[in-house]
């Protein structure tokens, strides 16, 4: 918070001056939109336009968000719109002057909404669970083994098999050793397993059989195993937002 300009408007408040602006912002609506019938009904044909417009130009940003972020940017965008108008009519400000605020506003709400996309995305159990896996095994505190390989020792820190496409994993010390991470770090990993592999799934973060979250896989030497197989190629994506 800039102290210095809270300052300023908590003085211009106590002097009556916030009052007054809204007043005069209330009264240029009611002139301008709210005279007659015929200007309250192109009033709200025009708000259904104008909201449709900026509700879809968000959409086009491409900006992964809850389904409720749109309409409120839509409405928030609208408000800005008629504020600057209301300026304008005023002499406050010119032309370009609304112009240049109405995209800086936008570029604003656009860069919250991202923002807030990824700061949901982070907080997933998901993805909390690939990042700490791929923290553990890079630093070598959790191992994987490679699948085509015989291998018949397993290390004390083993929780899988990989191969190129595949993280096989058993899902009771994968899940183990991130919960044991996660604590060590004072995070907090309350997600029980079975919930850990349907968050998984509904990421797409897995292959499974039909029908299940998990699948049999072919180890060497060790025959077929029921193992959580996470793609590599999904995953790894997810654990680069986190660098």
């Amino acid at each position: 918070v800039n102290l210095e300009n809270l300052s300023f408007f908590q003085k211009e408040a106590k002097n009556g001056t916030l009052m007054k602006c809204l007043l005069a912002y209330v009264k240029h609506l009611k002139d301008s939109y709210l005279h007659n019938e015929k200007a309250h009904t192109m009033l709200l044909e025009n708000l259904s336009n104008s909201f449709e417009h900026h509700r879809d130009s968000f959409y086009n940003a491409d900006i992964p968000t809850h389904s409720r972020v749109p309409e409120i940017v839509a409405w928030l965008m609208i408000g800005m719109e008629f504020f600057l108008d209301f300026m304008y009519v005023n002499e406050i400000i010119d032309k370009t002057e609304e112009e240049h605020v109405i995209d800086e506003f936008r570029e604003i709400l656009y860069g919250l909404a991202n923002r807030q996309s990824k700061t949901i995305q982070q907080d997933k159990p998901a993805v909390i669970f690939i990042q700490k896996l791929y923290s553990l095994i890079e630093s070598e505190q959790a191992v994987v083994l490679d699948r085509t390989v015989f291998n018949d020792y397993r290390p004390a820190n083993f929780i899988g098999y990989e191969d190129e496409e595949f993280y096989c994993l058993n899902s009771d010390l994968a899940h183990r050793a991130v919960y044991q991470l996660c604590k060590s770090q004072g995070e907090s990993f309350t997600i029980k397993k079975n919930e850990l592999i349907k968050a998984l799934a509904y990421e797409g973060l897995l292959d499974s059989d039909k029908g299940k979250n998990v699948k049999s896989v072919n180890v060497c030497g060790k025959g077929s195993m029921k193992l959580l197989c996470i793609i590599k190629e999904k995953a790894n994506k997810i654990a680069a937002s986190a660098e």
